[in-house]
């Protein structure tokens, strides 16, 4: 919200293990790449650089963050499907409630520590069960949390996901960006 709009790329091939990584910071062209054997390579205007270039390490862009930033858009693209993964507290709950104007079927879960502390509300088109958006929290009761809406479906690979997801501060629902979802390959 208060800061610049910016662009970035991402590219999962869970097929292949492979995880990149793009954007433009300061009028250079970052990449990083995570590969299938746990290394993690850096560019920089299209050059390979060490892990320890002064401006990677400026814009603290580690492989630790990469991985993290990998790990949390498997997560998220993954939604609901992570909800058959190990780590969910039991006793989910299903309502029926509205969320965006909207009448849905929405499920309460919490995972354990390992996987996150945060409360989600997965919200579900009562008819043909279609996530239309989810929200999570760190502390419920003060609002500190983000929704995210979908809008459109991209169909691919035999996936079905959501083609645009819009994000907001759930506290004074301020924009915080927008993920498009340009191309859904199978890697067969």
């Amino acid at each position: 919200p208060d800061g610049e709009a910016s662009l970035q790329t991402v590219h999962v091939d869970n097929g292949r293990g492979r995880f990149i990584l793009e954007r433009t910071v300061d009028g250079r062209a970052m990449r990083a790449s995570l590969e299938a054997d746990g290394g993690c390579r850096f560019e920089l205007d299209g050059e390979p650089v060490p892990a320890a270039d002064p401006f990677l390490g400026e814009r603290e862009w580690t492989a630790e963050r990469v991985t993290d930033y990998r790990n949390y858009y498997r997560f998220l693209w993954g939604q609901p499907m992570n909800l058959s993964e190990p780590g969910l507290l039991g006793g989910a709950q299903v309502t029926a409630t509205t969320f965006q104007e909207q009448d849905v079927l929405t499920l309460r879960v919490q995972f354990e520590p390992p996987v996150g502390t945060d409360l989600w509300y997965f919200h579900f088109e009562p008819q043909t069960k279609v996530l239309v958006g989810y929200e999570f929290y760190k502390d419920e009761a003060a609002r500190r949390g983000e929704y995210l809406v979908f809008d459109g479906t991209a169909t691919g690979a035999g996936l079905s996901l959501p083609a645009r997801r819009t994000w907001f501060q759930a506290w004074d629902d301020v924009t915080l960006g927008v993920d498009a979802l340009i191309g859904l390959e199978s890697g067969e």
